[in-house]
């Protein structure tokens, strides 16, 4: 894969970073109306939004690390077997810098009404950054260090994703034989 095929690929990795914060916005509008209910609820919210981000990011690379593979194998392109941990990190940038921008208004470094730009461009994380903070997402003079921390935290999960699918693909590992059905006997 050469410069011009891995920014493509990164570019389009944005893109469903992109499709999923609005896809997310969609799915915290009913949220907002059960909102302070409980963590329970902002846990499973956040276990549904934390999937739709992890859900785009695997379909859409698990379909091009295939293509990549047969590439590598039929064309002598050059092996790129470690481009799902490079294209993690780079997806996880936003995030990073959103968080940071975070704990800096936390520090009071910046001011503190500056604390929910994480949430603007991160909203597939908001259920989850919400359970230290419980009802007090709006409110950035109510935030703490540990919603700070999963602020960072989060973001690994986009990189897990990434590395994961990434070497499932260009592997053509197949998940059901592997991982799923295992041991169990033919019939």
């Amino acid at each position: 894969m050469n410069r011009h095929d891995k920014l493509m690929k990164i570019t389009g990795g944005f893109v469903r970073l992109l499709i999923a914060d609005l896809c997310c916005a969609m799915i915290l509008m009913p949220y907002m109306f059960i909102y302070g209910k409980g963590v329970v609820v902002s846990f499973l919210t956040g276990l549904c939004t934390t999937g739709v981000v992890c859900g785009l990011l695997a379909d859409y690379i698990l379909k091009f690390s295939g293509k990549v593979r047969d590439e590598v194998k039929y064309h002598n392109k050059p092996d790129t077997k470690n481009f799902g941990l490079f294209m993690g990190l780079v997806l996880m940038i936003p995030g990073i810098i959103t968080a940071t921008v975070s704990l800096m208004a936390y520090l009071e470094i910046i001011p503190r009404n500056i604390c929910p730009i994480f949430f603007l461009f991160n909203t597939y994380f908001v259920p989850i950054v919400d359970i230290p903070i419980h009802g007090h997402i709006g409110n950035p003079q109510m935030y703490n260090i540990w919603a700070i921390v999963l602020m960072y935290v989060m973001q690994i999960s986009i990189l897990f994703t990434c590395m994961i699918c990434y070497k499932v693909g260009y592997n053509n590992l197949d998940v059901s034989e592997k991982i799923m059905y295992k041991g169990r006997d033919e019939v």
